[in-house]
């Protein structure tokens, strides 16, 4: 199941995504952009909870 913020950041990309194409641009600019947009939303969602998983655990040592 998807959290509330996982499917608000679906909804925008998918607008980000219209957008670009209906602003003309070529295909390889698109895949580039969205490319970048998610690995923004990987390290947001994901990779940032590691980060301070670890974080948190070597200062308690």
């Amino acid at each position: 199941m998807k959290t509330p913020t996982a499917d608000h950041f679906e909804r925008q990309y998918q607008t980000h995504l219209k957008h670009l194409k209906l602003k003309g641009l070529q295909p390889k600019t698109i895949e580039a952009y969205a490319r970048a947009i998610r690995r923004i939303g990987n390290y947001v969602f994901r990779g940032h909870a590691t980060a301070n998983s670890s974080r948190g655990s070597a200062l308690t040592m």
